[in-house]
């Protein structure tokens, strides 16, 4: 086991699980089942995990370090209920009042299913300087979305000459006119809900397909990003699986294992992040798009913040990118590609604001009454967190 622990350290989750293995077939411990589900979850295999997890619970009863690997493994599959019955188990046992990090993480397991389903709310805010307006004109400045299936935003402009408000495309954009050399201050409130589905329910979606995606261009906000890589489609037919949700998830899990994150060296186009195999939150966005693109799922990169869990935040430099999958119901399935487990549970613990829509076609600054606008992105962002 000291080996084990040796690979597990060293981040070789592969070889710690072929060693956990010869160990659990010489002798089947609950240590070391309960081991090898970990290093199976870290590798991304989460319903095998699941598995392995409930079957230890099972064989050995609900032992303290069973009761914590089952919540855990239940609560990466969004199995919120299973998880609740699990850590009320225990709870009755007394394993939440230990001191060491398996109490502490039940603890932390049992605030999480508390909470699920309920929204984070904020108080937010923006200082926007007089220099930043262009000269002679508003600054037309696009805003966090006011209201999405898992988002509201409301907002008020201080300091302005006049405000015009406006959506467009699902986008809340706002007109604004300074008062002569004075800035903006911009108060939002938001409440944003998390969004955590289990498998089971994924599966069961289906997604909006197009022989016409397959040759669109990404948008993030005015950059273009041209689906003209010739290694692309060779790499997206061999993470092609057979359904919607087998082919995201091998998508997310090859750029986890191929993309290390930092800048690419050359820019920002296909080509560049698949030689260089690196990128930041946009350019990973871009690649996974990109890859669902090419096998005609409608896929879409998505911009905003995340906001700090807990207190308060001043001029945060949060902006992050993100994507997002239609489904032809018309609801749409978000994700992190920076995060393989993000398909099932994209925003527990993690809070996303969303200023930049799913369903464009094109840059909004095509649209003649919002060409040069400016994304609230640009600036930091201030507030608290209030419940």
């Amino acid at each position: 086991m000291r080996q084990c622990e040796s690979l597990i350290k060293a981040d070789d989750y592969s070889q710690a699980e072929a060693v956990l293995r010869d160990a659990v077939h010489l002798r089947y411990t609950e240590t070391a089942m309960s081991q090898l589900a970990w290093v199976i979850g870290r590798q991304g295999r989460f319903e095998e995990c699941f598995e392995l997890s409930a079957k230890a619970y099972v064989d050995f009863g609900p032992t303290a370090g069973c009761c914590h690997q089952y919540a855990e493994a239940a609560l990466g599959l969004a199995e919120v209920d299973i998880a609740d019955k699990v850590l009320k188990e225990a709870e009755r046992r007394g394993y939440h009042k230990r001191t060491d990090w398996l109490g502490k993480n039940l603890a932390s397991y049992r605030k999480r299913v508390d909470e699920w389903g309920m929204p984070s709310e904020y108080e937010l805010y923006w200082d926007i300087p007089f220099s930043a307006f262009p000269t002679k004109r508003p600054l037309y400045l696009l805003l966090p979305t006011e209201s999405t299936s898992y988002q509201k935003f409301s907002y008020e402009v201080d300091g302005a000459a006049k405000v015009v408000r406006t959506n467009m495309a699902g986008a809340t954009f706002a007109k604004i006119t300074p008062k002569a050399g004075k800035g903006i201050h911009i108060r939002g409130k938001a409440m944003i809900w998390p969004r955590a589905t289990p498998p089971r329910i994924l599966k069961s979606f289906q997604p909006r397909r197009s022989d016409k995606i397959k040759s669109q261009s990404i948008y993030y906000y005015n950059e273009e990003m041209k689906l003209t890589n010739p290694e692309l489609r060779g790499l997206s037919k061999s993470i092609d699986r057979s359904s919607w949700y087998d082919t995201s998830a091998a998508t997310l899990d090859w750029i986890r294992k191929n993309i290390t994150y930092g800048d690419p060296p050359e820019g920002n186009d296909l080509e560049v992040i698949l030689r260089s195999r690196k990128g930041i939150c946009h350019h990973i966005s871009y690649l996974y798009v990109a890859m669902m693109r090419s096998l005609g799922y409608e896929a879409y990169v998505r911009g905003g913040y995340v906001l700090p869990d807990q207190g308060e935040f001043k001029d945060e430099k949060s902006a992050h990118g993100w994507v997002t999958v239609m489904m032809s119901d018309g609801r749409s399935v978000e994700m992190d590609p920076q995060n393989s487990s993000s398909l099932i549970d994209f925003s527990s613990g993690s809070h996303y604001l969303r200023v930049y829509g799913a369903d464009y076609e094109g840059p909004i600054s095509n649209h003649p009454e919002y060409e040069g606008y400016e994304s609230i992105q640009g600036w930091g962002v201030s507030g608290r967190r209030i419940k």
